[in-house]
């Protein structure tokens, strides 16, 4: 998008230059579809991602169009209407947008509702970037609050019980690696063999949305590897019982042994099957094909929980996860918000012809004489930071990109560097949140920012009595 200044001519042939109009960077598309489609070709997502974002912009289109969305079954090959975009930019669309929106979210769950207002939100943001439209139909409407399910944890007896079980290698050394390293299904599944550092108890894998990300294990799945690695170099971790048909991506094929990666849904299948008595303890084993067992990404869920109940820090859980807030996981992590120690420079002392006669005179002046006794402190506070030296308040100050970064660096900080970086951040967090800070950036780009010379500021520390080096 850029700004073009229009002209008029005025009285005498001068141009007078108008109001900016905005020019769009592109011809944009006249249809809701066209605009859909453009935005999930420029997000730069997963096909998984872009499957679900494309559903969630369907559902709104409905919404948009002041029809109800279909549910259930009639979902299935139902078509949206044609919709131009350009209804978007309706003034009242915000309100009436809002009461459809009400009326769907008490007809599904909390989290769709959530998950597609964050979805249209980030096409609307895009479009409006574009030039493509100009309002934000979502103007006004808020999260709900999700129910938490206290259920989705499994106790640690219960995980005790999962490693007793009578299991191939390949499921013990998946269960034992989802849950000691916290991943997600899909991104352990997708290791190979080259992908292992097994040395540090680690892994290199694609998260969601294409990041190369770092995921680690402890001892017992460092047990468990080598006997299933069984000296191969290459391919797929985590492999089926027969060979790949040949139609299977080379990807996705042992060089060694011919067979197929695992699929998440045929691992998934066999973790149901093999819980279902765990999950069910007083049903009998004839019972078994009708109960149901737990699902793979309850190991996640369990292990953020169970550091969370041990003490582990907000930012250490953030890190271990990948997440970028601790709503995706029924936890309450440790508090991380202890201030770090005052490392300021001391306070100056006053002048001699300025501080208070201590001689045994005045120590014994009348009670009469004397400063009456207050429970106001001696020394004034001084005022408090616009960002809190806080591992939260700096997280809170952060866009949330920044904010994760904060949160990984900190999190793979060794101890001795951690004051460091929470230092090095907060002076980020406080040039964010800087109310001046577009004017200094400014007047720096202009050349008219104010400056000082070294020898001033040094000469004025001298004066202070504060360091120099």
């Amino acid at each position: 998008m850029s700004v073009e200044l229009a002209s008029a001519p005025e009285a005498g042939g001068a141009m007078v230059p108008q109001r900016a109009r905005i020019v769009p960077l592109s011809a944009g598309p006249q249809s809701y579809a066209a605009a859909v489609d453009r935005y999930l070709t420029a997000a730069g997502i997963s096909q998984g991602s872009a499957r679900v974002y494309r559903i969630s912009l369907t559902n709104w289109c409905w919404l948009l169009a002041g029809e109800p969305t279909p549910l259930g079954p009639s979902r299935r090959g139902a078509k949206p209407p044609a919709l131009a975009l350009g209804v978007l930019d309706d003034p009242n669309m915000p309100e009436r947008l809002a009461e459809r929106a009400a009326e769907r979210a008490d007809a599904v769950d909390t989290d769709t509702v959530n998950r597609e207002l964050s979805v249209v939100r980030k096409a609307v943001t895009w479009w409006r970037r574009q030039g493509w439209i100009t309002a934000d139909p979502t103007l006004g409407m808020g999260r709900r609050p999700t129910p938490p399910d206290k259920t989705k944890a499994l106790a640690e007896n219960q995980i005790a019980a999962l490693w007793h079980l009578e299991v191939p290698l390949r499921d013990k050394t998946l269960w034992k690696l989802l849950y000691e390293s916290a991943a997600r299904a899909d991104e352990v599944l997708c290791l190979n063999v080259e992908d292992l550092f097994t040395a540090d108890k680690r892994g290199k894998t694609t998260a969601k949305g294409g990041a190369i990300e770092w995921i680690h294990w402890q001892s017992g799945t460092a047990q468990l590897l080598p006997q299933l690695i069984a000296g191969r170099r290459s391919g797929p971790l985590f492999l089926t019982e027969r060979r790949a048909p040949d139609a299977a991506p080379s990807l996705d094929v042992c060089p060694v042994t011919g067979r197929a990666r695992l699929s998440y849904r045929r691992a998934e299948e066999i973790f149901e099957q093999g819980t279902r008595l765990l999950a069910n303890p007083l049903a009998d084993k004839d019972q078994a094909d009708e109960l149901e067992g737990w699902t793979l990404h309850r190991l996640r869920h369990s292990a953020l929980t169970h550091d969370a109940e041990s003490g582990t820090s907000t930012p250490m859980l953030l890190a271990r996860s990948r997440h970028a807030s601790v709503r995706p996981w029924n936890a309450t992590p440790a508090p991380a918000s202890t201030p770090w120690p005052d490392t300021s420079p001391p306070a100056i002392p006053p002048p001699v012809a300025e501080r208070p006669d201590l001689t045994r005179q005045s120590r014994q002046s009348s009670p009469e004489e004397s400063t009456p006794m207050t429970a106001q402190p001696v020394h004034p506070h001084p005022p408090q930071d616009r960002v809190p030296r806080t591992v939260d308040g700096i997280a809170a100050a952060l866009a949330p990109a920044r904010r994760m970064e904060f949160y990984r660096q900190l999190g793979t900080a060794p101890l001795d560097q951690a004051e460091a970086v929470l230092r090095r951040w907060w002076c980020e967090a406080m040039l964010d949140t800087d109310p001046d800070g577009d004017r200094l950036t400014e007047a720096a780009l202009n050349g008219t920012l104010p400056t000082a010379s070294v020898a001033d500021v040094i000469a004025r520390r001298h004066e202070q009595g504060l360091p120099v080096e």
